[in-house]
């Protein structure tokens, strides 16, 4: 999908390029600035940095060509005060640089290698750079592979010598012993995870490792691990946090927040693994279905409850948080439990709605609750405008670039809610609603100089929208059904009678078939099973009648609550558009109790 003139140079350099590309060694400063940047901007890519130990390295030319060319295209347009054609150019040719010099060295059991890879992923995920992206996956899995680094921890780690440790890796070590290499490993191995499972997230096509077979320990101690190591090296920027993190006797060090995101991120792929599969035949009969969405939801609430138990729901700006912690520790400290709060909030949200659109597709042989569908959308609602709300928040403070930036994945799938309230009868509600949606737009405008995903995401966000419009417009004859489906509505007064559009299987993010076929039914009549009647004029307007007289019955009638609704095993399959009392086994209590607490 070509969204910019810059695409077209960009492919070019990957389709033309020469064997070796001359390009400069990035300057010492510039790849430093660019480390700092990055633990605010993508944390999780920084995971593996012991940043004293980095710095050094840096400054004395002890990093390989291609790890420094690599942290250059992924970061470069983060320091630059605004990214011109020509930038874009230079990260592309960076990343193709640096792909080369990995080959020729074919580097099996470099681990810097393989960060180098994740950096080049990092940058192709803000380019569009297909070929830069396929090789560097196939590269980084290579790597892992050959080392075993998901065995990392089912082998005798504690008997490996220094020597071995050193031969296995190429790596030559500085000032780091044998416990912080294997601490290094491990954080280099979830990275790789954490980067495959987000790929997964965008296409369940690619293939990841079994969990069974992941035999590593979560990493441990952040702060000391960033900020600890030999303080001859250390600048004086980070002299105190040095003092802190080598300091046994230290009260209290900061709390770790990488595990937490490898958790989650663990989770998410269980989530992936159920909802991409939900709806193809032969995976899941509806009692499978309906015990594994409990145990999903369960583990949603759990995620929601250790995140405000860990961080504070108050967000501090950065700027007001220098002004009262001239303590570098504690500047450190609480700058990092902004960010990860910020991170993991969102995370959490779009899980939320990533698993809840999965009630919405409609599946004649295997119809939900018409209960269970309003439940749905009211969370997939809640969480969308939780959102909006953190980025307006982002965006007021004028922390596009830092905090909002490595949300953005996190997000389309509310845009993809939001988009749905263009089409409800109450033009009051619809305008509250589609106004977030502008907000979240304006975010993503503000975003698109510096990453193609977020112009794909634009276009995209286009297309479900025309095909919406197209819906509805065939809809719109059939004013006759609505009352019919005011069951499905979040309440009489939304008068969202028009079905959803959600995935049939997850994700939004299908670029090579963008069309109407991988979405659930949109049309009424399709949805309802009713054929479509050729309608009078006289005929529209009892249909409008009767709609109205439906929505006041509705309003004296109780509305169906989660506790109304019911998991319906597969004997009453065909009675799930009925009443309560004719579904089948009461685990909607379960559903009700989790769903107020993950949203």
């Amino acid at each position: 999908m070509n969204l910019s003139p810059e695409s077209h140079t960009i492919k070019s350099i990957c389709t033309n390029f020469p064997p070796t590309l001359d390009v400069p060694i990035p300057d010492t400063e510039d790849v430093i600035h660019i480390l700092y940047k990055l633990i605010h901007i993508s944390p999780t890519i920084m995971m593996p940095a012991n940043i004293i130990e980095f710095e050094y390295r840096v400054k004395h030319g002890l990093v390989p060509e291609y790890l420094l060319c690599a942290i250059f295209a992924a970061g470069m347009k983060h320091i630059k005060n605004k990214r011109t054609h020509s930038d874009r150019v230079i990260e592309a040719l960076y990343a193709r640089r640096s792909l080369e010099l990995i080959k020729a060295l074919n580097p099996k059991n470099d681990l810097l290698a393989l960060w180098a890879c994740v950096f080049i992923i990092h940058y192709c995920r803000g380019n569009e750079d297909q070929c830069s992206f396929t090789q560097a996956m196939i590269l980084a899995k290579s790597i892992v592979l050959t080392t075993k680094l998901h065995m990392l921890d089912a082998q005798k780690s504690d008997k490996i010598s220094y020597q071995e440790i050193k031969e296995k890796t190429k790596f030559k070590l500085c000032t780091q012993g044998i416990k912080e290499r294997q601490e290094f490993k491990r954080r280099i191995w979830w990275l790789y995870y954490i980067t495959t499972i987000s790929e997964y997230y965008l296409d369940s096509s690619i293939s990841t490792f079994e969990d069974s077979d992941i035999k590593v320990n979560f990493p441990e101690n952040d702060f000391v691990y960033r900020y600890g190591g030999n303080s001859a090296i250390c600048p004086e920027i980070t002299q105190k946090l040095n003092n802190i993190a080598e300091n046994p006797k230290y009260p209290v060090k900061p709390q770790d927040n990488y595990s937490l995101v490898i958790k989650m991120h663990v989770f998410l792929k269980s989530l992936i693994d159920f909802v991409s599969k939900r709806w193809k035949e032969n995976y899941f009969d509806q009692d499978q279905a309906n015990l594994k969405l409990v145990k999903l939801i369960k583990g949603l609430g759990d995620i929601k409850f250790v995140i405000e138990s860990k961080y504070s729901e108050t967000i501090y700006p950065i700027s007001s948080i220098k002004e009262h912690f001239s303590d570098n520790f504690k500047l450190s400290e609480n700058t990092d439990s902004i960010i990860f709060s910020y991170y993991l909030r969102h995370f959490h949200k779009d899980m939320v709605i990533y698993l809840y659109q999965s009630e919405l597709v409609r599946d004649n042989s295997l119809k939900l609750h018409p209960g269970r569908v309003k439940s749905a959308k009211t969370i997939c609602l809640k969480c969308a405008t939780d959102q909006v709300e953190m980025l307006s928040w982002a965006l007021g403070r004028n922390f596009v670039d830092t905090k909002v930036f490595m949300v953005i994945p996190f997000t389309f799938n509310a845009i993809a809610t939001l988009i749905n309230m263009f089409f409800i009868g109450n033009e009051t509600i619809s305008t509250k609603y589609t106004n977030q949606y502008t907000e979240i737009i304006n975010v993503y405008k503000a975003l698109s100089p510096l990453c193609d995903l977020v112009l794909i995401q634009l276009k995209v966000s286009e297309n479900l929208l025309e095909l919406k419009r197209e819906a509805n417009h065939i809809n719109k004859p059939l004013k006759y059904l609505n009352s019919k489906m005011l069951p499905f509505s979040i309440s009489p007064d939304f008068e969202d009678v028009d079905p959803w559009i959600v995935p049939l299987h997850g994700s939004f993010y299908n670029y090579k078939c963008c069309y109407i076929e991988i979405y659930s039914e949109m049309e009424i009549n399709k949805y309802l099973e009713i054929p479509a009647l050729k309608r009078t004029t006289r005929d529209a307007e009892h249909g409008k009648n009767e709609f109205e007289s439906s929505k006041k019955y509705k309003k004296d009638e109780p509305e169906y609550t989660c506790q109304d609704t019911s998991l319906c095993d597969t004997k009453s399959r065909n009675k799930c558009d009925s009443s309560p009392k004719d579904s089948g086994m009461k685990l909607a209590s379960i559903l009700n109790c989790k769903s107020k607490t993950e949203s």
